[in-house]
């Protein structure tokens, strides 16, 4: 008869429960009627407690833990010191909200509390969680309780402006131990702390379990700027509490969560109403569509709405490179900064031995792959991480003329890991053409054309390429086939004129280097997204001029990529701005001019002005004494030929100026190259 009541609450509360949070009142008594212990105030402050019912955790049991000021409890040692690191730890925990956590300036709510109870009430209120939560818990029965309340807490280094307030229960039976995490509705309001002395940004909050065996089970969001939605997320039915079976556990067995659910299964059609919000990134906004919902960036950032970046922001590019490169190993590390402000990337890959680095030098296209994420977008263009968002896969199939060699590169981009870098792992297997010892490469220019696929695959076939060994008389020509994988949202509306065909991304300055003091190779290049062979940098607005230039493409290279900034007629070169060269108005008047003498010259901006002074007539490039009768002023020519000094000539429309000039302010002037 009992288990059919269970049953019948479970179906009655959950219709209401699940729709409630927990508010910070239906927590468990913060301080036990005044009896709960503190942790002083403090970063780096812990508390041992021996606990009463042994803790069976994962394959081990416990009875003794430590409580520690950064939102985690710990067995076997303590842990005071805040580890700017992801799960694991070297020790076993359960964290309900591992984060750097200060308190050393509190006001009068900040407080740690924790204490063991035994209380009858306390007791009957966590065996009812549990049997409400698990199926054959009919026969448990809680004989203690450890609670840890963080109310209120700020974080490191000294800030209060932001507080969180959460708390952990320990559940412990004879035989079996649960944990319950509350975080109550308004609780969680920062989820990372200040730059410290490494100048590494913290890691962000973290929830969940570790094992003696270093297991990691973490909850949804965990060091993600999601796990702020913990108050609103549940797994047993109410907003804002989760609870665990931890152990005793086999080896091969996991946490175990709740299999009595007080909530409305998730609908199949999801809307941003239904927490639709929660899968995207913090910075995008939810949109509904006729399938489910959507994510896309908020203005001033940009990726595939689950993962979002700053517009302009630089970023980090981190991960590990492995594989074989003929008989030899190849391990080593990948670390790259990208200037997304102009699609400019600069990589490093070391350490290298020489015989591996030399040759390896060749694979510009490990740095034109994170080139292509964040290449420069020409007009209205996604480049890579706006499309894919940082998770994908490329692989690049290279094969050499004239040989049998062949170098397969497979890059998988995991996203932003809690350090806001861009993650990947780098798998090759090669086989690469000798080089002369020292040898150096240049690369040219090129443009690349991706061709969708699928929805969620791009391939780019068979395009040449050539390097040329400097000081050799010799080239090294290949064939390179690559192909990129990802996923995007399956329920996005197709527009009416349908996904790009291709995506083309121009690479210029490109840069491939073996470094042999450093055992490391640097790659460098510049990425330009939605440029093709016929662009050129003054029509594609990727050219970069100063104030009062005009850009003039250069013939000399067959994409187009060089360019020079010419002043402007009525302008003259004044300064150099961060490359940039600028330009400034000529003071006419103060040099050659063709004002009669007879007139004041008056300087414009771009050019300059006639009037004839008081007493005399004329337009100001002819002045005569008032009342002096003249022929009439001699009207200007069609096409008025111009000396060998390419004087100025004056006009009242520009109809009266050669094609190869303009009317400004009265005067023809030529264009430049004129």
């Amino acid at each position: 008869m009992r288990s059919f009541s269970l049953l019948f609450i479970t179906l009655f509360v959950g219709q209401f429960l699940s729709v409630l949070s927990v508010s910070e009142y239906e927590l468990y008594d913060v301080t036990n009627g005044n009896q709960a212990s503190f942790l002083p105030p403090g970063n780096d402050k812990f508390a041992s407690v021996v606990l009463p019912t042994p803790v069976h955790f994962f394959t081990q049991q416990y009875d003794e833990i430590f409580i520690n000021t950064n939102g985690i409890l710990t067995f076997r040692s303590e842990y005071p010191f805040f580890a700017n690191s992801p799960f694991p730890i070297e020790y076993p925990a359960i964290a309900p909200f591992y984060s750097n956590v200060d308190t050393t300036v509190a006001n009068e709510t900040t407080k740690i509390a924790y204490y063991v109870t035994q209380d009858p009430q306390v007791l009957y209120r966590a065996t009812d969680v549990i049997r409400n939560g698990f199926t054959n818990t009919i026969d448990f029965e809680a004989r203690s309780l450890l609670v840890a309340t963080w109310q209120s807490v700020g974080h490191f280094d000294r800030k209060a402006d932001s507080l969180n307030t959460y708390q952990v229960a320990l559940i412990c039976g004879d035989r079996e131990t649960y944990v319950e995490f509350l975080y109550p509705e308004g609780g969680l309001n920062w989820i990372k702390g200040d730059v410290g002395e490494s100048g590494l940004p913290d890691v962000r909050a973290q929830a969940g379990f570790v094992s003696e065996e270093g297991e990691v089970f973490t909850l949804k969001g965990s060091g993600l700027e999601n796990v702020k939605y913990l108050t609103e997320l549940t797994n047993y039915g109410v907003p804002g509490i989760f609870l665990y079976r931890v152990g005793p556990l086999g080896y091969d067995q996991k946490v175990q969560e709740p299999d009595r659910y007080l909530g409305n299964p998730e609908s199949t059609h999801l809307t941003c109403q239904d927490r639709g919000k929660h899968r995207c990134h913090s910075i995008a906004n939810c949109e509904d569509t006729r399938a489910g919902f959507c994510c896309s960036c908020k203005d001033g950032y940009y990726g595939n709405g689950y993962s979002c970046i700053k517009s302009d922001a630089p970023i980090r590019v981190s991960g590990l490179i492995t594989g074989t490169l003929g008989d030899r190993s190849v391990n080593s590390q990948l670390q790259s900064y990208v200037v997304t402000s102009d699609g400019r990337t600069y990589t490093a890959i070391s350490p290298l031995e020489p015989e591996v680095g030399s040759r390896l030098q060749i694979l510009e296209v490990i740095g034109s792959s994170i080139a292509w994420l964040f290449a420069k977008p020409v007009g209205n263009v996604q480049n890579g991480y706006q499309l894919t968002g940082g998770s994908l896969n490329h692989t690049a199939v290279l094969r050499f003329e004239g040989s049998e060699e062949e170098c397969r590169v497979v890059q998988r981009f995991t996203g932003l890991n809690m350090w806001d870098q861009l993650a990947v792992n780098i798998e090759l297997n090669c086989n690469l053409p000798e080089l002369p010892y020292g040898a150096r490469l240049r690369f040219g220019d090129y443009v690349e054309e991706f061709t969708r696929v699928s929805d969620t695959e791009l391939r780019s076939s068979d395009w040449q390429r050539r390097i040329a060994i400097q000081d050799y008389d010799r080239d090294l020509v290949f064939s390179i086939t690559q192909m990129v994988t990802f996923e995007k949202c399956p329920y996005a509306e197709k527009s009416s004129g349908g996904a790009e065909e291709s995506l083309t991304q121009k690479i210029s300055k490109v840069s491939s280097s073996y470094e042999p003091r450093e055992q490391a190779i640097r790659i460098s290049m510049l990425s330009k997204a939605g440029i093709d062979k016929t662009s050129n940098p003054c029509t594609d607005g990727s050219a970069i001029c100063g104030e009062n230039a005009l850009c003039v493409p250069s013939q000399e290279e067959d994409v187009g990529e060089n360019y020079v900034c010419q002043c402007k007629n009525g302008f003259a070169p004044d300064r150099v701005v961060a490359g940039v060269e600028h330009c400034v108005d000529i003071d006419e008047c103060q040099g050659v001019n063709i004002c009669d003498h007879n007139a004041e010259c008056y300087n414009e901006l771009g050019g300059y002005s006639c009037m004839c002074r008081q007493g005399f007539s004329g337009n100001g490039y002819e002045c005569l004494p008032e009342g002096v009768t003249q022929p009439p002023f001699p009207m200007v020519s069609e096409y008025p030929e111009t000396g060998p000094e390419s004087r100025s000539q004056p006009c009242d429309t520009q109809s009266a100026c050669s094609p190869s000039a303009i009317c400004v302010s009265g005067l023809c002037l030529c264009i430049n190259g004129y």
